[in-house]
């Protein structure tokens, strides 16, 4: 039985390592929208520029190919590019992929962030419900950066006529600031997923070994220990002393109860206030059974 809503002791609070890949997810946003807005133009500009440009030399021999209200402007001005043998199909497919990744991070956010969630509802949805095509997607600014010195390389290889824009003087302190920002928190991300491995490994092989020792009646998830709003019943006190009486660590212990770890905590502070190791132990067989039937607790 497991009452809470959260899949860990923790009950929904954010720790480090998950505080700092939000943050960390938050300033690739940053730039991967910034990155998409200047592909995109980079894209549209060249085609409107040289139009314009060969006009002014023919005025009656040009069409422009992308005018001023064209639909579709992006996947159109893709399309020339191909033509023209500026780029391959798979490049053009790329960058309309990348493209689309700033409108999922400006109206699909909350998919982007489903993966670091707590709730027990979440985690299900991901593992039994649709499939999101929408994921957060860890490379996409640095694909985006590679792929504006491609396009700016291409033009410059054909001899096109470029554009001088402000934007990337006016953003050039934010993008520093952020690419700084990002390696430094990497290297804390990284030392935290390390930790993180550590601690997981430690409460597996404890996990391991309570199974293995505590069984039947005595399991630590049996339902005779809890009622069902949760709270342990005298049976599970005792199997919660018990656990602590094997030295097992109070997180352990909470993910083997289902309980929190502030609840396992407290526990163990009534644990050694009863006399700790020293104390009385009580026979599970003595101690009253719950009842089924109610819907809270006997």
């Amino acid at each position: 039985m497991n009452s809470t809503i959260y899949i860990d002791p923790w009950r929904g609070r954010i720790r480090a390592l998950e505080h700092n890949i939000v943050k960390y997810r938050a300033m690739q946003m940053t730039l991967a929208i910034y990155y998409a807005e200047k592909i995109r133009r980079v894209v549209i500009s060249a085609i409107q520029t040289q139009d314009k440009f060969s006009k002014s030399l023919k005025p009656n021999e040009t069409t422009e190919r992308l005018p001023p209200g064209t639909k579709r402007p992006l996947e159109k001005a893709l399309a020339i590019w191909v033509d023209e043998k500026l780029i391959s199909r798979k490049e053009a497919d790329d960058i309309k992929r990348l493209v689309d990744y700033r409108n999922d991070i400006a109206h699909r956010m909350h998919l982007l962030h489903a993966d670091l969630s707590k709730y027990r509802w979440v985690k299900d949805r991901q593992k039994y419900g649709p499939q999101d095509k929408v994921q957060y997607d860890s490379d996409a600014a640095v694909e985006m950066e590679a792929l504006l010195g491609l396009l700016n390389d291409r033009l410059r290889a054909a001899s096109r006529v470029l554009t001088l824009n402000p934007n990337a003087l006016l953003f050039d302190a934010a993008e520093k600031s952020l690419k700084q920002e990002l390696k430094s928190l990497r290297l804390k991300i990284d030392n935290l997923f390390r930790q993180r491995k550590l601690e997981i490994t430690a409460i597996n092989a404890e996990l391991k070994s309570i199974h293995t020792t505590f069984r039947g009646e005595a399991a630590p998830n049996h339902w005779y220990q809890r009622y069902d709003n949760g709270r342990l019943t005298p049976r599970g006190v005792e199997v919660c002393y018990r656990l602590f009486d094997e030295a097992y660590s109070p997180v352990t212990i909470a993910y083997a109860m289902g309980l929190s770890l502030h609840a396992a905590k407290k526990r163990k502070k009534m644990w050694a206030e009863v006399g700790g190791h020293k104390r009385t132990k009580s026979n599970l067989a003595d101690l009253p059974i719950r009842k089924s039937y109610r819907n809270y607790e006997d």
